[in-house]
């Protein structure tokens, strides 16, 4: 496999999941083709880099989460 082909695979994954994020699309990807899921970086485009990137921003696992997440006044 290489990156072109399992970036393509990430895509298609999570177009017809519907509900199923770009994280989650990798590691079920890696299990089903016994990839480890370390690996996967050197396979991912940088087009999904930034998908995952706002999926965990929007899951407030990166700083600079959702904002919809505030303090009431």
């Amino acid at each position: 496999i290489n990156r072109k082909s399992f970036s393509r695979m990430i895509e298609t994954f999570v177009r017809t999941h519907r509900g199923c994020g770009y994280m989650e699309a990798i590691v079920l990807l890696c299990e089903k083709n016994e990839i480890d899921v370390r690996d996967s970086k050197k396979l991912i485009s940088k087009e999904i880099v930034e998908h995952i990137e706002v999926e965990a921003r929007n899951l407030n696992l990166l700083q600079g989460g959702s904002t919809s997440y505030t303090l009431p006044i």
